[in-house]
């Protein structure tokens, strides 16, 4: 089992590591509200389990994070970072989830186009520009003759291929599985 480091010591597993970063972003909530009681309604915490959570925190970065007040709390410059950080990892997530997402439905990732005409003409530059306008998609060009862009196809090395001109039914029937009866590419 790998162990991870934290401050001078390493975590026992990723289980911990987890149940250690679930308390940070629940500290974000109190740097929200600057209140106990809320923050923990929010939370769906009692008052005293947040409070035991801020508490498990400071005796983890051994360094006060909350200073009670009258009416609510305050953050420590500790917690001030602590909040800035969860932030900062709730954003990633964030924006992790909608790049998994994008990359899912296929509007995010690589596109490898393999060409043998101008890369000019009209209806290529057109639907190109179409496919880069409405994706976050890598696009990645690779010029070269007829039988080099399906043999890449056939190996996997391209996306698609444009190609101007009649291909040979045979060459094609041997490098496009499926031609008349298997599989297309």
């Amino acid at each position: 089992m790998a162990n991870i480091k934290r401050e001078g010591k390493n975590y026992a597993d990723k289980a911990e590591m987890a149940k250690h970063l679930h308390d940070l972003l629940r500290f974000a909530s109190l740097g929200q509200h600057l209140n106990l009681h809320q923050a923990a309604q929010q939370l769906g915490l009692s008052q005293p389990g947040l409070t035991r959570l801020v508490q498990r925190l400071e005796n983890q970065f051994r360094t006060q994070l909350i200073e009670r007040r009258l009416h609510g709390v305050c953050l420590t410059e500790a917690g001030r970072l602590i909040v800035r950080q969860a932030d900062s990892i709730k954003r990633d997530l964030d924006h992790l989830r909608h790049d998994i997402n994008a990359t899912r439905i296929g509007q995010r990732g690589r596109l490898d186009i393999g060409f043998f005409i101008p890369i000019t003409s009209d209806p290529a530059v057109g639907a190109i520009a179409r496919i880069a306008n409405s994706t976050e998609l890598e696009l990645n060009f690779h010029e070269s003759s007829v039988p080099q862009l399906l043999t890449w196809l056939r190996r996997h090395m391209l996306d698609v291929a444009l190609a101007m001109g009649a291909v040979d039914d045979l060459t094609f029937r041997c490098l496009v599985p499926g031609f008349g009866g298997a599989d297309f590419v």
